[in-house]
């Protein structure tokens, strides 16, 4: 547990702890002790903390179960993300060759618009296996990104920037598929880590 649930745990501890006083001196002073009195009080605490235990259990409970099924899925996925991952580190590689030859020999519309037909294709081809292995926000990342390119497609001439355009969206792809890549590896061996004690 972290400092901020123990915090948390304990001012909650705090609460019901001075709550309880106050109610026991209130009724000691108005109502005096009776048998029927203490026992209601004794069950009163007695709810409020199995309350809390089982609230505390059944967390702990869930998260165990998130991470067991992560772990079963986490095999598969990491498979396809090292898959994803290999295909657009070519497309990388492929990107630093435009770029070198844009800046060594100057800008060529026809390869450009030929690469960038090739990796729309690319990415419609892949994006099934995306959607299935990448978390929703980076899809939505994604999406914008496919869009722009989709665009750059589409125009009838294209202009020196959209070389630098194309350039950049393909090593964004790549490094929002490498970044999932990673904090999936990352979050696997954590979690297998903290399954062994």
């Amino acid at each position: 547990m972290n400092f901020k649930k123990i915090n948390f745990y304990s001012y909650i501890i705090l609460l019901v702890s001075i709550e309880i006083i106050v109610i026991l001196g209130y009724f000691s002073i108005v109502i005096g002790w009776s048998d029927t009195l203490i026992a209601g009080i004794i069950a009163f605490i007695g709810a409020v903390l199995g309350g809390g235990v089982t609230y505390l259990g059944v967390r702990i409970t869930l998260k165990h179960r998130d991470k067991e099924l992560f772990l079963q899925n986490a095999s598969e996925r990491l498979a396809a993300l090292e898959y994803l991952n290999s295909i657009y580190g070519k497309e990388l590689n492929e990107v630093s060759l435009i770029e070198k030859n844009y800046l060594e020999n100057g800008f060529n519309e026809h390869y450009v618009r030929v690469y960038v037909q090739e990796f729309k294709q690319i990415l419609s081809d892949q994006r099934n296996l995306m959607y299935k292995n990448l978390t929703f926000e980076e899809n939505e990342i994604l999406d914008l990104y496919i869009k722009s390119i989709d665009s750059l497609s589409k125009r009838r001439t294209l202009r020196e920037e959209d070389v630098t355009d194309v350039i950049d969206k393909v090593r964004l792809v790549f490094e929002v598929i490498y970044r999932s890549r990673d904090t999936l590896r990352k979050n696997y061996y954590k979690y297998k880590k903290e399954r062994r004690f």
